[in-house]
C-alpha cells in the first residue's frame, strides 16, 4: 500500500491510489486511472504479467542467493587450490580425492552458476519487461474502449509525466509526441540510458502512440490532432 504511483494488486483485486495523486489529478482523470488499474484486473496479459514476475522474483533470488555466492566460492577455491599445489605439491592428492566425492566436479558446478547469472537472470528480466509492457498496453486499449475517447488517457499520461506541477502550466506539441523518434545516435543515446534499459513500463510517448493507433483503428477520432498543442490548465472535454 506504499506505491508510488497508481498501482494495481491483483491477487486481492485492489486498486491502490495514492493521496498525493488525489490531490493533483482532476476528478476526469482519477477516472481515467481507475479504468485503466481495472483493466489490469480483468485483461489477460496481466495475468501473464504476474505469472513472468513470480520467474523474476525466483531468478533473482536463485541468483543473489545461491549463484553469486557458489561461483565466487568456487573461483576463490581455485585460485586458493593452485596456491596450494604450488606451496604444498603432496596436498595435490587430498584435494583431487576431495573433489571426486563431490555429486558434480566444481567445473560444472561453476559453468552452472555462471550460466544462471550471465543468461538465464537476464533473459528473464527481458520477458518480464515485454509481458509488463503488454500489459500496460492491453489496459490503456481496455480505458479507450470504455470510454470511446481516447483524449482523457492522453491527457491523464502527460499530467502524470508534469507531476509534481502546482500550476498547471505544461504544454507539449501533440507532433511531437505522435511522431517515432527518427533513427540515429540521439535514438540510439536514448534507447541506452541506463533507466530506459531497466524501466518495465513504456514510456508516456510509447503509450499515446500505441493509444492512437488503436483509437483510430476503432473509428474513434482524437480531439488533440497531430498539429495541436496540449496544455496541462486545458483538459479536454468530454466527447459528446
Amino acid at each position: 500500500l506504499l506505491a508510488a504511483a497508481p498501482a494495481t494488486l491483483s491477487r486481492s483485486r485492489t486498486v491502490v491510489m495514492p493521496e498525493h495523486y488525489l490531490k493533483f489529478l482532476s476528478a476526469d482523470d482519477r477516472d481515467v486511472v481507475t479504468l485503466h488499474e481495472a483493466g489490469h484486473l480483468v485483461k489477460r496479459e496481466t495475468k501473464h504479467k504476474d505469472l513472468m514476475d513470480v520467474f523474476a522474483h525466483n531468478a533473482r533470488d536463485i541468483c543473489r542467493k545461491v549463484s553469486l555466492p557458489v561461483a565466487t566460492l568456487l573461483a576463490t577455491a581455485k585460485v586458493a587450490e593452485t596456491a596450494i599445489i604450488e606451496q604444498f605439491p603432496r596436498a595435490a592428492e587430498a584435494l583431487t580425492q576431495i573433489t571426486a566425492a563431490l555429486p558434480v566436479s566444481t567445473n560444472t558446478m561453476l559453468l552452472n552458476a555462471a550460466f544462471n547469472v550471465i543468461v538465464v537472470l537476464p533473459a528473464v528480466l527481458a520477458a518480464q519487461k515485454y509481458f509488463t509492457r503488454r500489459a500496460e498496453f492491453a489496459s490503456d486499449r481496455f480505458v479507450i474502449d470504455e470510454r470511446k475517447e481516447v483524449d482523457g488517457l492522453t491527457h491523464l499520461l502527460l499530467r502524470l509525466e508534469t507531476y509534481p506541477d502546482p500550476k498547471r502550466q505544461a504544454s507539449m506539441p501533440m507532433a511531437a509526441l505522435l511522431s517515432k523518434p527518427k533513427l540515429g545516435w540521439q535514438h540510439l543515446k536514448d534507447k541506452l540510458n541506463w533507466s530506459r534499459l531497466t524501466a518495465t513500463h513504456p514510456t508516456a510517448a510509447e503509450r499515446i502512440r500505441a493509444a492512437y493507433d488503436y483509437a483510430e483503428g476503432q473509428g474513434i477520432r482524437p480531439r488533440l490532432s497531430r498539429d495541436d498543442t496540449w496544455r496541462a490548465n486545458q483538459p479536454p472535454q468530454p466527447t459528446p
